[in-house]
Parts: C-alpha cells; structure tokens; sequence
C-alpha cells in the first residue's frame, strides 16, 4: 500500500512537534519509541507510523538488528556446544579439567561484560553466557561430588552467586535469566523441605513464586522506559506473577471441597489483586497490554469453573462436548470483543 500525501504530512508535522518538545535549542528527530506512544495512541495511522520509523532509522539499522540477533543465536549454540562436550567427553575427561575449563569459561566472560568498548548487546550476551556457565559449573561439581544433595541446592546457589552479577549489570537480559533459575529454585525449595515441614501451608509456594515476580518487576521497572527488551520481559514478569498467583483458584474452581484455608486466602487475594490491576491497566497507566495478561487469567479461572460445572451435570459425552466448545468460543469472542472496545476507547481517550 502506498503512503498517501497525506500521511507524508502527518509525519512531518509529528516529527516536527515532537523535536519542539526536547530540551535542547537544536531540534532533533524524535525517538521509535515516541513514535510508538502516538500511534498507540492513534495519533498517527499505520502507514504514517512505518513512514516516520523509515526516516528517522539510521541506514544499517537493519545491518545492526541482524548482528544482534545472529549474536544471540551464536551464543546459544555455542553453550549447548560446551554442554554437549562434556557430556560426550565425559569418561575421558579429567575431574580437574572438567572443572577448570568451565572456570575459565565463567571468568573469561564475566570480564569480558565489563569492557566498556563493547556495545550493550555484546556485553548482555557475554553476561548472560556466565550466568549459564556458572549454573553449569555447579551442575558438573555435582556429577563429579555426588554428596546425595537435593535438586534444590543446584538452583538456590547457582542464583545466590550470580545474584551480585546480575544486580550490578543492570541488564534485562541476564536478569531474565536469574528470574527462571531463582523461580525453579523457589519451587525447589518448597517442593523437597518445606512442604515436609509446613503441609498446611503448602500452596503459600505460588506466594512466593509471586513475590519473587513482583520483586524483579520493581527492579527491572525504571528499565523498561528505555530498553525495549526490558520492556517485553516486564510482561513475562507480570504473567508469571499473576499465573501462579491464579494457581490455587484453579484448584478451588476444579475442587472446592478439598481444599484449606489458606488457599481460599490466597485465591481471594488473588481476585482483589487482578481487579486492582485492571483497574490502574484501563485508567491510570491504559495499557492494553497489562489489561490482556490480567483479563485473559481472570477468564481461564472463569472458563475452567464453568466446565467444572459441567462436567458435574452427567450429560452424554457428545452434549459435553457440544457445551464445551459452545462455552469456549463464547467466552474468548466475548473477551476479544471487550479488549478490542476498550482499546478503541483508550485511543479516543488518548486523543482528547
């Protein structure tokens, strides 16, 4: 589809509102993601919003995008190479050289991120190598040293010593990493000490979970203001706060007859906390995003609750079946059609 003169105005007219708005007495172009906020808020049409992007983009944005990207994949490759190695080299290797090449693997990269001459994305990929190379190193000791340890041990100290790494990098990258190691760790512990020693309280484990979420997202926060990939893991943070969160409403919506106390605590919780969020996702911040993530669990313990109930009725497994489907497309098109109408009125809101 050509762009019209008509959006080639537009964006001149935005690009040149938008450099007025800077501090500085020279005018400068306006930013992707300033460009994004007002197409998000129907500011700009499409085809004006991917015309602005077009001029203001340097020449090798793409050239750069694809070194990043093949850099990421690289080193993905590259660590499932060394766990590979060892695993096929594993009788023919030396417990000392087992040891020391993954030694120097972890100290090699953890120096190499702090060389200021490499770009950010250089220095998150390397970082991010030696968060791996650490867990690794510990998982390796383990088979070398085999002391009977729980499974648990391997995830809480793997993320006990890359915790200081992570936390003075400050990047999103390698804190999305030490978020699943120290989320498996939790349910680690839970699963193999405490759920021993406290029975009763056993679902307080997606509490934890929870708060594990929460603690990354208010870290991570001012970062998603300037970071894309930040911003994208904010997200990841949300669902998996409100996920395990919404875990023990499941249990309540298959079996409400079986279960404690505490989980009708932590489910009740649960719905406070997501209407909460719904409300600051729709007037306050008017994130289309956070209001999916928080409606679309809302609707899942909705959905299952519904079929609980209908599985109790004792119909033919055809009518099940029929009702089944019939609720699950009725409940997602409405869900759908609600999101869909209130970001069409996020938009108006936006531009008045």
């Amino acid at each position: 589809m050509a762009t019209s003169k008509a959006d080639i105005k537009i964006v001149n007219i935005t690009m040149t509102l938008t450099s007025s708005m800077t501090t500085s007495t020279k005018p400068t172009p306006p930013t992707p993601k300033q460009l994004h906020h007002l197409f998000q808020q129907g500011a700009l049409p499409r085809q004006a919003y991917y015309q602005a992007l077009d001029m203001i983009r340097p020449d090798d944005y793409w050239l750069r995008w694809a070194e990043r990207h093949l850099m990421l994949i690289g080193s993905i490759l590259l660590l499932a190479g060394i766990m590979f190695f060892f695993a096929y080299n594993w009788q023919e290797l030396h417990r000392f050289g087992k040891l020391g090449l993954l030694e120097a693997g972890v100290t090699l990269t953890a120096l190499l991120s702090l060389v200021s001459r490499f770009s950010l994305a250089a220095r998150q990929v390397l970082l991010t190598s030696a968060v791996v190379l650490t867990g690794i190193l510990f998982a390796v000791f383990g088979q070398i040293y085999q002391t009977g340890a729980d499974a648990y041990t391997l995830f809480l100290s793997w993320a006990v010593v890359t915790l200081p790494w992570v936390a003075l990098a400050r990047l999103p990258a390698p804190w999305a990493i030490w978020f699943v190691v120290s989320e498996v760790a939790c349910w680690l512990v839970w699963e193999q000490v405490l759920s021993i020693q406290f029975t009763a309280w056993i679902d307080l484990r997606w509490v934890s979970m929870a708060l594990l979420a929460g603690f990354i997202l208010l870290i991570n926060y001012k970062q998603t203001r300037t970071s894309v990939l930040a911003s994208k893991f904010h997200w990841l943070y949300v669902t998996v706060m409100l996920g395990v969160m919404a875990i023990p409403a499941l249990k309540i919506a298959i079996d409400d007859y079986h279960v404690t106390p505490q989980t009708w605590g932590i489910a009740i919780t649960w719905l406070v906390l997501s209407c909460i969020l719904i409300v600051f996702y729709r007037f306050i911040s008017q994130q289309i995003y956070g209001l999916t993530i928080t409606s679309l669990q809302l609707t899942v313990v909705l959905l299952v609750w519904l079929l609980h109930q209908v599985s109790d009725m004792r119909l033919t497994d055809t009518s099940t079946l029929f009702i089944f489907g019939l609720l699950i497309v009725t409940t997602i098109s409405l869900l759908v059609f609600i999101l869909r109408s209130q970001a069409q009125l996020m938009r108006k809101e936006a531009k008045e």
